[in-house]
């Protein structure tokens, strides 16, 4: 509190300190200890004077959000905070008051970084071993923030939508104002204005109304376009001409400017409401946690100090169906040496749980691994894709994410056309869902800043069809969406079903929405995704090929496929074209 008066400049040392102690507490006690420490920071800079009370709020949420950031690594976790802080400070606070904050955010988050990696781990190391037991004060507090957090997204996303679309039907200019400037300015001297102006009103506005079609059509107009009575009796039709040409050019100028604008915003709130769907998500997942097991969390990370793979963190936790999860991140050079084999069956004697082989991802330098239980389902899957005429890519981009959760995610996208162009717009779709999805944001959420994404891309028409297959191998519940998508067949208890639906693809309007449909899956049922290509022939004979084939690996059913769809295809017709095939298996 005594450094919160000390002031350099513009800039509070107590502030600063305050923000790299909030990260701090945010890296060790994630969310609860982010939140915990920037209320109690914000109030205590309010207490101590000026008009800082905002700060308890930005420094609270700031702190939560870098608290669930923090997995991510210190730079995101960062960037977290000084995006949320530095957002309230602008919204709410003077200006003066805004770029004092601002500067003392960076700076403070600047400090944190310098803070070395070792420093850290031992301050979260200390923390873990002082906490005994998971609160559920403290995960109710959090879960209410993130549910008022998403709701207030919502709605921001929401009104910021109807405001622009209320700005958007606002005029920005009519020809007709073109046509009564350009007058204003040439007519106003001509000795004949009361007579064009006053008897021949009617002739003179005929006349200007037939320019209007030869200005959209060839963008500007001469003295030789005036017809009727103008064309006969106006004798500044050429310095009237050049005068509509100027106003034209403007107003196109206006009109566009005005077009890209209400794009852009509108690309916004669609951001809006993914940010808001993806904090939704995180508060569901938190909610699955039903019991965090510290004592267990400690015995894992004294087997991986033993083995020196010096762990970074390590968490193991049941969910409300009882099943552990365990998490650890190691630094990536040493993942190379790790046996996951071996040590997946270490853990699961340790545990006193069937593992499974851990799901494993890279993020700043550190590799985080997650085991969990072992499910009751596997899938064999196999794939197939064709380049339209030859070419060196295909528009296609086909995916399989295994999500660690116990889960297998099936993606396909079909880019608009084929080639390099529609290969890069499905690639980066793919992409972009595999980090999100990966990263525990629902497919809904991810799809609104993939659609976003798209149509912020280039000043060109961008757009990919998105279909999903998620397979939960714990249930077999699995659960198809669509945006655009071409039909996909499941073959279930000896028959052939239809999944389609009628939805657009990501990147051509705002508010894309998935079109969802759920079956469930057993031991022997298939999925067959494919992508228009695979039905220049039509879909009937699929139908009967899966029967045929239903027996058969998962590669046969999709050569079977393929070979199939080329004899049917129309003669000379080709496009790019793939097939997904996936076979349930039961795994004991």
């Amino acid at each position: 509190m005594a450094l919160g008066s000390f002031v350099v400049g513009d800039v509070s040392i107590g502030r600063v300190v305050a923000v790299v102690t909030i990260l701090l507490a945010a890296k060790c006690g994630r969310e609860s200890g982010g939140a915990i420490a920037g209320v109690t920071a914000g109030v205590t800079m309010g207490i101590l004077g000026g008009d800082f009370s905002f700060l308890a709020a930005a420094y609270g949420f700031g702190g939560m959000l870098a608290g669930m950031f923090a997995e991510l690594g210190s730079v995101v976790q960062a960037l977290v905070f000084v995006m949320v802080n530095g957002l309230t400070a602008l919204i709410m606070g003077s200006e003066y008051q805004a770029y004092s904050v601002l500067y003392e955010i960076f700076l403070g988050a600047v400090l944190f970084l310098l803070i070395p990696s070792s420093a850290v781990r031992s301050l979260i190391f200390w923390g873990r071993q002082r906490s005994d037991a998971f609160s559920k004060t403290a995960r109710e507090v959090v879960l209410s923030k993130l549910k008022f957090a998403s709701a207030a997204l919502s709605d921001i996303g929401e009104t910021t939508r109807q405001i622009y679309q209320k700005i958007g039907a606002a005029k920005s200019g009519t020809m007709a104002d073109v046509f009564a400037t350009s007058a204003d300015i040439v007519c106003k001297s001509c000795p004949q204005k009361s007579v064009c102006w006053g008897e021949q009103y009617h002739s003179v506005m005929d006349g200007f109304n037939n320019l209007t079609e030869v200005l959209r059509r060839n963008g500007k107009v001469t003295a030789e376009d005036f017809s009727g009575y103008m064309g006969e009796h106006c004798t500044g039709k050429w310095e009237l001409a050049n005068e509509i040409c100027t106003g034209y050019e403007r107003l196109s100028g206006r009109q566009a400017a005005r077009a890209q604008a209400q794009n852009l915003r509108g690309v916004v709130t669609d951001q809006f409401q993914g940010m808001s769907g993806m904090l939704d998500s995180l508060a569901q997942e938190l909610t699955g946690i039903e019991q965090a097991e510290f004592p267990l969390a400690d015995r894992i990370s004294a087997l991986l100090d033993r083995e020196n793979f010096s762990p970074i963190s390590v968490s193991a936790y049941t969910d409300q169906t009882g099943r552990l999860t365990v998490e650890a991140a190691i630094p990536s050079f040493k993942l190379a040496r790790m046996n996951q084999t071996s040590m997946t069956l270490w853990l699961s004697d340790l545990c006193q749980r069937k593992l499974q082989l851990p799901a494993v991802s890279e993020v700043e330098n550190a590799s985080h691994l997650r085991w969990i239980e072992r499910t009751a389902y596997a899938v064999e899957t196999a794939k197939i894709q064709h380049s339209c005429d030859g070419q060196n890519v295909c528009g296609d981009a086909l995916e399989e994410i295994w999500d660690g959760r116990g889960r297998v995610h099936l993606l396909l996208s079909d880019g608009m056309g084929s080639g390099s162009r529609a290969a890069l717009d499905s690639a980066m779709t793919v992409c972009l869902l595999k980090k999100l999805v990966t990263a525990g944001f629902s497919f809904d959420s991810s799809l609104e800043l993939v659609n976003a994404a798209l149509l912020i891309k280039s000043e060109e028409e961008s757009l990919s069809t998105v279909d999903v297959a998620t397979v939960d191998l714990y249930s077999g519940e699995t659960q198809f969406l669509k945006a655009g998508a071409a039909p996909t067949f499941v073959y279930r208890d000896g028959s052939v079903v239809k999944v389609e639906a009628s939805s657009m693809p990501a990147g051509i309007l705002k508010g894309v929405d998935f079109a969802k449909r759920r079956l469930k899956l057993h031991e022997g049922d298939w999925i067959v995704m494919l992508s228009d290509g695979m039905l220049l022939g039509g879909s009937d004979w699929i139908f009967d090929q899966i029967k045929l084939s239903a027996k058969k690996s998962a590669e046969e059913l999709a050569q079977d496929l393929w070979q199939t769809a080329q004899t049917r295809r129309p003669d000379g017709h080709d496009d790019d074209a793939s097939i997904l095939v996936c076979k349930i298996v039961d795994k004991q």
